[in-house]
């Protein structure tokens, strides 16, 4: 039976994990702290407030979001809010040219022969739908 369909990882499957670890996780970290000056930190707040009342130890939120985010980021936490405001820094980057996204050689091959070919093509990732959108 042909395949109908193929499910895709990004870190290590599409694109190399030390791009993901070396280039995009530093760029958001340094830039976190510019961007939060204008952003809507609800969703935020609301997860740093679940995290005391899990008793996780998150840094005082008086400490200021930022050191929130790079506590996030320390703990490579799964955050809906955290994925969000990285992939919102990393549209930054991409649209000033400051980041270009990087994918394994046989990748946008294997994407066209699929396409092609009809299969459905998925991607399953922690990443926000934004960040994995920007990567291709």
């Amino acid at each position: 039976m042909p395949a109908r369909g193929i499910l895709l990882d990004i870190e290590g499957t599409t694109t190399p994990i030390a791009f993901v670890y070396d280039v995009l996780f530093p760029f958001a970290r340094s830039r976190a702290a510019e961007y939060i000056k204008d952003a809507d930190l609800t969703e935020l707040k609301r997860e740093y407030d679940q995290d005391v009342l899990a008793s996780t130890n998150p840094p005082p939120w008086s400490d200021g979001p930022v050191r929130y985010i790079h506590w996030l980021m320390d703990q490579d936490r799964k955050s809906t809010a955290l994925k969000n405001i990285q992939g919102k820094i990393w549209l930054e980057g991409y649209e000033s040219g400051e980041l270009r996204g990087e994918v394994f050689p046989d990748v946008a091959p294997a994407l066209e022969r699929w396409r092609r070919s009809h299969i459905d093509v998925r991607i399953f990732s922690s990443g926000s739908v934004l960040a994995q959108r920007l990567l291709f």
